[in-house]
């Protein structure tokens, strides 16, 4: 079920990352595989999820180290994080997930971690992974699985929040 409704959401983004948006002009380019805006590049973007709720996109720019918040016509909302190991900073983030109040849960990979923020993506917590550099995650119950960026895993951490 996870797996087809992230096949749906990918398929509808790849069509707007190519750029194909129906307005009243033919066709209006938004975003490219590569870039956005005038001045600005992706770097090795690793992964995308759609808050239908909030009508926003994610973007994992991994190479860039942040995460690009956008709304459905494309604009550029909040640029989150940058090169680091602090709070709310990243080295090569690679998976998103939205949690349930409308929160991120981002894998910070070469910090082999987890950080979670909330609704205003400020930084609430980090989840540490010793074992396993996490490249992306899958949220069941409160439990928390890892996918290994090696591609295995059998990890999993519980999370409860208060």
């Amino acid at each position: 079920m996870a797996f087809k409704r992230k096949l749906i959401i990918f398929s509808f983004l790849f069509t707007f990352l190519a750029g194909i948006i129906v307005s009243k002009d033919p066709i209006k380019t938004v975003w490219s595989i590569s870039s956005f805006g005038e001045n600005d590049f992706f770097h090795r973007p690793s992964d995308i999820e759609v808050d239908l709720k909030r009508v926003l996109v994610y973007v994992a720019d991994s190479g860039n180290h942040r995460v690009l918040v956008f709304d459905f016509q494309g604009k550029l909302l909040k640029i989150i994080g940058r090169k680091g190991q602090g709070p709310a900073e990243f080295s090569n983030p690679t998976g998103i997930h939205i949690l349930k109040d409308g929160g991120l849960a981002v894998a910070d990979v070469d910090n082999n971690r987890i950080q979670i923020l909330d609704k205003a993506w400020e930084f609430v917590n980090s989840i540490n992974t010793k074992s396993v550099k996490v490249a992306d995650m899958i949220f069941k119950d409160n439990e928390i699985y890892a996918i290994s960026s090696f591609g295995s895993s059998g990890f999993s951490l519980d999370i409860h929040s208060e």
